[in-house]
């Protein structure tokens, strides 16, 4: 694959990626997320630093780690910054270390902390980076758009807690790790930058606007600024309003549904206890 750049030096990007289950999945879609935080989340972890060390490349490649956004997750790494031909030495790099942490075995305090980290950003609200509510939405929609239940990609505490007791029973990573090596749906992507793309698209383009233009006869024009007389005349009328869902006073009960709780009594004190589905 090439894109518009002029960097023949160092302008290079090679991943390495697989194709993995079905986003809608929140058991395989936490513990891929996870893994991918154990693999790549920091300087340290035990993928990104063999292939930062390598001195291949400058970086992790644009693409790297575990993608929910797409009907079926995706999982890659590899190096940007690359001079040209180094395809197969990514690759290979990859591949290898990959096989090296599932054979000797990934640190159980590194697990621990990443699903620290997970436990904690379940339950913290921020808005850094976007609003705290376009995060729900973001977290939830990738699921829900392909048939998922996307209240369960809210709900990360059922899910953490049967990782934890997997986790006790017995290897689970290390075994992910090895249906990856030997998943068939794999693939090699290489971007190499090209000095002369943009000079070629635009010249294509020109080309095609030119066979379209000739092409057309006295009514094909005539329809065309027609059209586009109509679209102007559209896009300056005032929108109507009156087709939008509203919401009056009246549509709002004034009465709230008492929800059933618990009742402890500590002391002199009555505390009500009611069970929600929150990250607190």
């Amino acid at each position: 694959m090439f894109y518009a750049g002029s960097d023949l030096e160092r302008g290079s990007q090679v991943a390495v990626g697989w194709k993995l289950g079905p986003v809608s999945d929140p058991r395989e879609n936490l513990r891929w997320s996870v893994l991918s935080d154990i693999l790549l989340g920091n300087p340290a972890a035990p993928l990104m630093q063999p292939l930062i060390d390598s001195d291949l490349g400058t970086s992790l490649a644009d693409v790297s780690g575990y993608r929910d956004s797409y009907r079926e997750g995706a999982f890659a790494a590899g190096l940007k910054g690359l001079p040209l031909g180094q395809t197969e030495a990514v690759e290979a790099l990859v591949l290898e270390t990959l096989r090296q942490i599932a054979e000797e075995g990934i640190d159980p305090e590194l697990i621990e902390s990443s699903l620290h980290g997970f436990e904690l950003s379940s339950r913290e609200v921020s808005n850094a980076g976007f609003p705290y509510g376009l995060g729900v939405m973001f977290g939830m929609v990738g699921s829900w758009m392909y048939g998922g239940n996307p209240a369960g990609a809210l709900r990360l505490e059922p899910e953490l807690t049967r990782l934890r007791a997997d986790l006790k029973a017995g290897p689970v990573f290390e075994p992910m790790l090895c249906e990856l090596l030997g998943n068939p749906h794999r693939v090699t992507l290489t971007l190499t930058p090209d000095p002369e793309l943009t000079a070629r698209t635009e010249a294509e383009e020109r080309e095609q606007v030119a066979g379209m233009a000739a092409a057309l006869d006295d009514a094909g024009r005539a329809r065309i600024l027609a059209d586009s007389a109509a679209l102007e005349t559209w896009q300056a009328q005032e929108p109507d309003e009156s087709v939008l869902p509203s919401l009056g006073l009246d549509d709002v009960t004034r009465h709230l549904p008492r929800p059933d709780y618990g009742e402890e009594h500590l002391g002199s004190v009555t505390l009500g206890r009611i069970p929600q589905p929150t990250g607190a």
